[in-house]
């Protein structure tokens, strides 16, 4: 105390006492007090404050305040560490600090009156001391915050402390420091108040409304809802409208307090504090115009404010505004009319939020109620699907529409239906027809085996759209090709039976054709439909050990050589795509996958000379005459002769092999990870129908799956350089999946005739070397400007692969 308020402590703050030392004006008092109330015992509390006590009675400066201000606080951070802070102890003691504080002030009021009388007769000749100018002695009402401070902690903390019993004598000296002109007390004890307003205390009943009055008071008497005493008021009102539930408000006052709420609304700082006052007001249902004016300014902000947070708030108060208040007809449909037209909200925060509010009614809600909600908001959802430009909102929108066929009664439905079903034949205006294929989707997700007598009427339009749709040659209406599979896709998981019929065969054909269509998510489409086709026909005929063409599906849809042909085809051709996405990588393996078993077991039978042709073909893919000879490109003829003389049972399996070996030969075309996709499929591809089909059917090809793989494994050809992380832990996984198959083919095969297969391609591509180094070497004097050409567009090559190396080794030059 010496060195905070004594002699020592005067000393220190001298302003002309100067030192180059940091310690001697610094002080550890405050730290070894906060020390001293985390290890005393609960009888020893009350010497902690007495030094206090007696200071207080005493003439202070501000700067001497301000010290036992923080003595205080430090002391009160000490004793909520203590062990014995949860014993009834501490209560005690915060009733002693209060009871002593005003039996002080009784004691000090009856001296001053008495002075008071002689005071006026005796002349002061020396005058007031300089020390005590500006000074005064109201200032013992610290230990009253201070005590009504701890306990509120206290009480906050330990919950098994808040009874009746031990709250009942705190209850009149919180009533005395409402009315009271000092904040800090006001301040404490409204805090108080509300920290334990659930105790069931009869006394708390008896003048709830009292506090409400003096809150109330008090607000008015603020300039502004922002200062904390005004804000403690209004958690204290709070409080007692949610929890006090038989305590009578005055109307009045809680208009008053609306209108003053309201633009605390909008203030990110007092928003939490209007909103719990709002609520609190709602839990009462008083039906009042100012509860109707301000969730106007709610329901805005539910669309317009920037903090989720906020939104979040604003809809649960208005969706508890919609349903629990009263709303007459008009007012109802005004206030669905307003959620609609924000569908249409610039920002697309404002849109989730309205759909966010539009779920709570649709799910909420009851009745006609209900329905009319529905019939509502089912046209705006739709065109929110399809023209909204933000995904998640179309997410949302799709969502809801979901609901509406979940919630919908049958009449309701039915009007649903009898608008999809005029907009699906408008061929004129596409978006239209798009919609409803869309809106079909959901339709048949939701309601299941209900909704099958719209199958017909849907598999004819959609047949309609794909026939009219790939006979153009245009790719601009990809949308509604791609929405017409969507929703097949949709059809064919709900209802099997009619979309693997025999009738649609047709369909099926205009399917296997958008294979080849331009879009990327046409062709993903339609390659997920022909694998549930697949997968369909394979459980069909699983027990058949040698299948026979047509392959027949579990209702009446068959497969012949030249459907199976045709998606053979056009898989293959979609491995070659350079943008190729992983999805569709894997669906087109999967689909291969079952093309090769079946080719395989089958009696498909395509010409050789045509499978080698093709194969030859695709060979030379991205290696013009004049380029540089790739070495992972040895293709051309290797297999060509053993083709011509290999059954015909085998001309299908072997065109799938050449074609994955020259995707592998090609290799990436570029030193980005999205490129490494189609190699990697056609990897995945030939591991799997390596491990899947017998010896016998692997022998006539393994010259050809074993070309590749020499290639990429040669330690004589250097990996491609790549300042891509990706591509270069990508192509190392390529290696290894190399070694893995060579090593399943060792396995097969036997040591002996897999060593001799794996000489002859080693032997081959050591020839076609040898050919073209000769080649190039009578070219060089043949036709000197070709080889002039070659070898600047080799040049030209190196110094772009040398800054795209030095591009990498920047940051390391740089120390990044």
């Amino acid at each position: 105390m010496d060195d905070t308020f004594g002699v020592t402590g005067q000393e220190k703050d001298a302003e002309e006492y100067i030192s180059k030392m940091r310690e001697v004006k610094s002080s550890k008092s405050y730290d070894s007090m906060e020390i001293a109330a985390k290890i005393a015992t609960a009888e020893s509390f009350l010497h902690l404050i007495r030094p206090l006590q007696s200071l207080l009675e005493e003439r202070l400066d501000l700067k001497i305040i301000r010290k036992v201000d923080e003595l205080l606080r430090r002391i009160g951070a000490g004793l909520l560490h203590n062990e014995t802070i949860q014993s009834r102890q501490v209560l005690i003691f915060c009733h002693e600090i209060i009871r002593e504080v005003y039996k002080s002030s009784e004691e000090h009021g009856d001296r001053s009156a008495q002075n008071h009388r002689n005071k006026r007769f005796l002349i002061n000749i020396a005058g007031t001391p300089k020390s005590l100018r500006g000074s005064t002695t109201s200032y013992k009402y610290k230990l009253i915050r201070f005590a009504f401070d701890l306990l509120r902690s206290v009480l906050h903390r330990y919950d098994g402390l808040r009874t009746p019993a031990n709250l009942a004598g705190f209850m009149p000296m919180m009533g005395d420091a409402m009315v009271q002109s000092n904040e800090e007390i006001q301040m404490a004890a409204i805090r108080l108040l509300t920290t334990i307003i659930k105790v069931p205390l009869q006394e708390i009943d008896d003048n709830a409304a009292v506090y409400v009055s003096e809150a109330v008071k008090i607000i008015k008497a603020s300039p502004s809802t922002n200062t904390e005493l005004a804000q403690a008021a209004l958690k204290l009102t709070s409080a007692i409208l949610r929890e006090r539930r038989d305590v009578k408000v005055r109307e009045i006052d809680v208009a008053y307090l609306l209108k003053r709420v309201q633009p605390d609304l909008e203030e990110l700082d007092r928003q939490g504090v209007a909103f719990t006052f709002l609520k609190a007001i709602m839990t009462r249902r008083l039906v009042i115009v100012e509860v109707y004016d301000v969730l106007e300014t709610v329901a805005s902000m539910m669309i317009t404010n920037q903090t989720r947070g906020a939104r979040d708030q604003a809809r649960s108060v208005y969706f508890d505004f919609l349903t629990h208040y009263p709303q007459g007809k008009g007012r109802f449909a005004k206030q669905l009319t307003f959620l609609m037209k924000n569908l249409d909200y610039k920002h697309h925060e404002g849109r989730q939020s309205v759909m966010e509010a539009i779920h709570l009614l649709l799910t909420k809600l009851s009745g006609d109620l209900q329905q009319a909600a529905l019939g509502t908001f089912f046209v705006p959802l739709v065109m929110v699907t399809v023209n909204d430009e933000s995904v998640p909102c179309r997410e949302m929108a799709g969502a809801l529409l979901k609901t509406c066929f979940e919630k919908a009664d049958s009449e309701r439905i039915e009007t649903f239906l009898t608008l999809l079903r005029a907009w699906l034949p408008k061929s004129d205006q596409p978006l239209l027809a798009r919609v409803a294929l869309q809106v079909f989707g959901t339709y048949f997700e939701t309601q299941g085996t209900k909704a099958e007598r719209d199958i017909p009427f849907l598999f004819g339009h959609i047949a309609r759209i794909l026939k009219v749709k790939l006979s153009d040659t245009e790719v601009a209406d990809w949308e509604t090709v791609y929405y017409a599979l969507h929703t097949f896709i949709k059809a064919c998981q709900a209802f099997p039976a009619p979309s693997f019929a025999e009738n649609t065969a047709s369909l099926w054909a205009s399917i296997r054709q958008c294979l080849f269509f331009p879009h990327v998510w046409v062709k993903l489409s339609a390659a997920k439909l022909m694998g549930m086709l697949f997968a369909d026909v394979a459980r069909t005929n699983a027990e058949i050990e040698k299948p026979e063409l047509p392959l027949q599906g579990s209702n009446g849809l068959w497969l012949g050589s030249s459907e199976l042909e045709q998606v053979t085809r056009a898989s293959l051709a979609l491995l070659k795509v350079p943008t190729l996405s992983e999805e569709l990588a894997t669906q087109t393996v999967r689909n291969l996958v079952f093309l090769g078993k079946m080719i395989n077991n089958t009696s498909l039978r395509w010409e050789p000379g045509e499978v080698a042709g093709q194969a030859l073909v695709e060979g030379d893919v991205g290696q013009s005459e004049d380029e540089t000879p790739n070495p992972t490109v040895e293709n051309e003829n290797e297999n060509e002769s053993e083709n011509q003389n290999e059954n015909e049972n085998q001309g299908g399996l072997a065109f799938i092999f050449q074609r994955s070996a020259a995707i592998l030969r090609r290799g990436p075309l570029t030193t980005r990870s999205p490129s490494l996709v189609p190699v990697r499929a056609a990897m995945q591809l030939l591991w799997a129908l390596c491990s899947s089909l017998s010896t016998e059917a692997l022998r006539p090809n393994i010259q050809a799956i074993l070309l590749p793989l020499q290639n990429l494994t040669d330690p004589s050809i250097p990996p491609p350089y790549s300042t891509d992380e990706a591509f270069v832990d990508g192509y190392k996984t390529l290696l290894s999946h190399c070694s893995e198959i060579m090593d399943m083919l060792q396995k097969k095969l036997g040591t002996t005739e897999y060593i001799m297969h794996l000489t002859k391609v080693k032997e081959g591509i050591k020839g076609r070397r040898e050919g073209r180094r000769v080649k190039r070497r009578i070219e060089a004097v043949t036709e000197p400007e070709k080889m002039g050409r070659f070898k600047q567009r080799k040049g030209e090559k190196k110094k772009e692969k040398r800054k795209e190396k030095s591009a990498g080794q920047r940051s390391k030059r740089r120390g990044w």
